[in-house]
């Protein structure tokens, strides 16, 4: 199971997830771009926002984003994205800090 994504203004930039560590290949980024690393830890994870007005049953694809050039553990972020939805927590695990999607419209 992955997706794939590509900037428009260059389809050569392209990520391919499935689960598991960057170094294995999990994720695959022109290096060049960006000094961002994202590894994919889960595809069915578990989580939900306040209120449980977002939740994931489970489906939701969990990353680890992080860069080299700042190993400030602070610096790390846990996020999580819905299928058709797109990120709804995203969680500093160093601090527990967390951010959540508050409000969804569709476009019509």
């Amino acid at each position: 199971m992955f997706a794939e994504f590509a900037r428009e203004d260059d389809d050569s930039d392209y990520a391919m997830f499935a689960v598991g560590p960057c170094s294995s290949s999990a994720v695959s980024l022109r290096r060049a771009c960006s000094a961002d690393v994202i590894d994919v830890l889960s595809l069915t994870a578990g989580e939900a926002t306040a209120g449980d007005t977002f939740t994931c049953n489970n489906l939701c694809l969990q990353t680890r984003d992080y860069t080299p050039l700042e190993p400030d553990p602070d610096a790390e972020e846990h996020k999580f994205y819905v299928p058709g939805l797109g990120l709804i927590v995203e969680v500093k695990p160093a601090t527990m800090e967390r951010l959540e999607l508050v409000e969804f419209t569709p476009a019509p």
